[in-house]
């Protein structure tokens, strides 16, 4: 319905608009059905072509790796954490800490 209504306000903007007559409105109809009719085999086109690139219907579909963690990660992470809470811990033991919101 939203293309329909595009396609319809696109022609009366150009003044296409339907005529008073039933052949008129019959003649708009036709041509606004058939504008819409082109405009949805050009994005069927469009789709089909970017999924055909992104490999769709090409057999086993791939997926991304899974992540995995090692003892590495965790021990990296506990150290950040260290460096963070001693660096606070000097600053407010200084009594130069300075919060941004406040």
């Amino acid at each position: 319905f939203a293309e329909w209504n595009a396609l319809g306000q696109a022609r009366r903007a150009r003044g296409l608009g339907a005529g008073q007559s039933l052949a008129g409105r019959a003649q708009t109809f036709g041509g606004q059905s058939f504008a819409l009719l082109v405009q949805a085999i050009r994005r069927g086109s469009r789709l089909a072509i970017t999924m055909e690139a992104r490999g769709f219907g090409a057999g086993e579909r791939t997926w991304a790796r899974v992540p995995s963690y090692s003892p590495r990660d965790v021990h990296v992470s506990i150290a950040a954490a260290i460096i963070i809470a001693v660096a606070y811990g000097a600053s407010i033991a200084a009594g130069t800490i300075q919060f941004l919101w406040g």
